[in-house]
């Protein structure tokens, strides 16, 4: 058969694109032997391409390089913020200031059953300290305390000492938690003793006056953050109580109608929750 000069180019043009090693073929226009035999004797490419579709035909381009976030890391979602206040156990250590406001501890009334005496002296505002141990959840905290204040004392115009203490178990409800100053409100139960320094005697000697009783709290606080471990903390607690016992100067027994000690305390301190 004879052949065409344009079929002998075309066999040539296809005998080469066997042998020689190409990138890639390339359609442009029609089918001509011209742009075959150029890509047939092309040097060889190793590129990696992918199809896109072009207005006036197909054809083929480089990979596009995928988006990338500033600095060049690829961009990802963003972090979600810790919370001020982290969950969990935590510890507390305050100064705190209490008042004993009760007409009972009048310092001219005493307790006896005959064979001794135990001495109500009025009580001055004391200062001290306390401490506690909680576990929080969410907007939630359990908390037991204890809490010591010195007090000075008089009776019948004479001076003396007393320490007032309370151990207390305490329900805390904390607001706007998503911020680092959080109030709350506090609800609980309070075990409160007094011991009055020489306050107590039978007529031959002198020894203390201990009392024992039981109350509730009722308060609010206010709680600023650092950072989700560390927080400063203020509460302010009234406390509505009645000591129902006593012992000293030889007597020990129960209170007829209770000894008021209702009032305030005011605490300060830091927490560390771990």
């Amino acid at each position: 058969m004879k052949r065409t000069r344009e079929s002998l180019l075309a066999a040539r043009c296809a005998n080469a694109a066997r042998w020689k090693a190409v990138g890639v073929l390339h359609v442009v226009g029609s089918l001509n032997c011209v742009a075959l035999c150029a890509c047939a004797s092309a040097p060889s490419v190793h590129r990696r391409f992918e199809p896109v579709e072009f207005a006036d035909g197909a054809g083929f381009v480089q990979d596009a390089p995928k988006p990338q976030a500033a600095g060049g890391a690829h961009a990802s979602s963003p972090a979600v913020a810790a919370a001020p206040a982290k969950d969990g156990f935590y510890l507390a250590g305050f100064a705190a200031r209490s008042q004993v406001s009760s007409s009972d501890l009048d310092g001219s009334t005493v307790l006896t059953d005959g064979s001794g005496v135990i001495l109500l002296p009025e009580l001055d505002d004391g200062d001290g300290f306390g401490f506690a141990v909680g576990a929080r959840t969410g907007s939630n905290a359990w908390e037991l305390s204890y809490v010591r204040t010195d007090h000075d004392v008089q009776f019948l115009g004479a001076s003396g000492e007393a320490q007032f203490c309370t151990f207390n178990l305490d329900f805390k409800h904390y607001f706007r938690t998503e911020h680092k100053l959080q109030p709350n409100l506090l609800f609980g139960l309070a075990i409160p003793t007094l011991t009055v320094e020489d306050g107590a005697s039978d007529g031959v000697t002198v020894d203390d006056g201990e009392f024992i009783g039981i109350g509730l709290n009722l308060g609010a606080g206010l709680s600023y953050f650092f950072n989700p471990h560390v927080g400063l903390v203020s509460q302010l607690v009234y406390r509505y109580a009645d000591l129902t016992s006593a012992e000293g100067g030889g007597m020990s027994g129960t209170i007829e109608d209770g000894v008021d000690v209702s009032g305030l305390d005011l605490r300060l301190g830091l927490s560390f929750t771990f």
